[in-house]
């Protein structure tokens, strides 16, 4: 027997389900397992985060160019958008200034990387400006739920009989990272279904406790610092709506305890480590090319690995382990560093506020969709912690946890389509069919 397909203002529908909805599905599926298939399936996946940006840039944009009069922007978000620009001309400024980097196709390559976070988010916020629908929502908490319950029969069969499913040994016990191939990224993959899953937190408790043993099994010290600070926020702020002076400073001391082994071993051993020398180059090189930067491409990101710049010889980063042309492992691994110098102190400060704009962008937002604070504020908050080590909205997890994001904080204003179906129908029996009709245009 074959579903009936019928279609309700050009959106196919199969069933009770949208062919939006189950797309927008297999593409939250897809960026969860992104890693794991770059890596073990096939290469050119890796590029699925930055494909699935563009095409939410050009629906957004569609949506934008059709002039829908109830498309609705925040001060929050059109500041976004003005950093985006702004950054976007910083950057190729110090390109044409500076001079570089010579291969243009790592500048392009490194300015969508650089922006691709706020690119996928303000896209999934403009395309669900009047909410993600509730079957998308309860697709992905399905895909979530399914996940976790098959990491958690790996971890365990990983931890007992051991299944190749490990990378080193912390703490005494073997690392989980399922089939990715770094922690940080299963990391990542576990937090934006912790976000979703704290919508409803009594209802997932058990998935909820499952995403922090997994954290604590990544044994890395960020996501253990982030599942700190979250569990202070369940047992403390459960009933605070705001980011209060009293929850940072409990943050501040729980990442600082949780991570003071990291913080000693990278910059306080008396050994020049990798991230270290990063940090410090960073600084000289936007002292010496102030107020820009040396621009897209050039210092401390992905694509300067291969298209290795002169900048690196003249700050004597090539004879650092780690970040030499032959073995560039950790030349990708900072955040603010490779912002310092790539977009000058203009830049960083520009950045800053974008960040700060950002999170209470997200804050706003929770409140006004009466969502769980918490569940909203996780993102931001890991983001934030891993940005101190590791380039957070640089990186490949980047646009899963803005698809997340929104998917939490839009969430609950999303309308399903038997609530629709419902509404036609109540208010067909009483003649006036307009405002079920308007909400079903929306």
């Amino acid at each position: 027997m074959t579903r009936k397909i019928t279609t309700r203002r050009g959106v196919g529908v199969v069933g009770d389900l949208r062919i939006v909805d189950l797309a927008g599905a297999l593409l939250f599926a897809l960026l969860l397992v992104e890693n794991c298939l770059q890596s073990k399936v096939w290469g050119p996946a890796a590029y699925i985060d930055e494909l699935s940006a563009l095409i939410f840039a050009f629906l957004a944009l569609r949506k934008i160019v059709g002039g829908h009069s109830s498309l609705w922007l925040s001060l929050e978000d059109k500041l976004l958008i003005a950093g985006c620009f702004f950054l976007m001309g910083i950057g190729f400024l110090g390109n044409v200034v500076s001079s570089f980097q010579s291969v243009w196709s790592a500048v392009a390559i490194d300015f969508f990387t650089c922006l691709k976070f706020f690119i996928a988010f303000l896209s999934l916020k403009i395309l669900n400006d009047h909410g993600v629908s509730h079957t998308l929502l309860s697709l992905c908490v399905g895909i979530g739920k399914a996940y976790i319950i098959v990491m958690m029969i790996c971890l365990v069969a990983d931890q007992v009989v051991g299944i190749g499913m490990t990378t080193e040994t912390r703490f005494g016990i073997r690392n989980f990272v399922f089939f990715f191939a770094h922690p940080s990224n299963f990391s990542a993959s576990i937090v934006g279904l912790l976000a979703l899953l704290m919508m409803d937190r009594r209802s997932n408790r058990f998935y909820i406790v499952c995403c922090f043993i997994l954290l604590f099994f990544t044994t890395r010290y960020k996501a253990i610092a982030f599942a700190g600070i979250i569990l202070v926020t369940l047992f403390v702020f459960s009933r605070t709506n705001r980011i209060t002076v009293s929850f940072v400073f409990l943050a501040l001391i729980c990442a600082v305890v949780l991570a003071a082994d990291q913080i000693t071993t990278y910059y306080f051993s008396g050994n020049e480590t990798a991230r270290a020398a990063l940090l410090d180059r960073s600084m000289s090189i936007a002292n010496w090319l102030f107020p820009l930067g040396s621009g897209f491409g050039t210092y401390g990101c992905e694509v300067s690995k291969t298209a290795y710049t002169s900048l690196y010889y003249l700050f004597g980063l090539n004879l650092i382990y780690g970040l030499t042309p032959s073995d560039p492992a950790y030349l990708a691994d900072m955040f603010w560093p490779t912002v310092i110098a790539q977009f000058g102190w203009i830049g960083f400060a520009t950045y800053l506020v974008m960040v700060i704009v950002f999170v209470k962008g997200v804050a706003s937002d929770a409140r006004r969709s009466k969502c769980f604070f918490w569940a909203a504020m996780a993102i931001p908050i890991y983001l934030l912690v891993t940005s101190t080590s590791e380039p957070s909205f640089f990186s490949s997890y980047a646009v899963y946890l803005a698809f997340c994001l929104v998917l939490v904080a839009r969430g609950h204003l999303g309308v399903s389509l038997q609530e629709l179906d419902a509404s036609i129908d109540e208010r067909r029996l009483r003649g006036d069919i307009r405002p079920a009709i308007k909400l079903l245009k929306d």
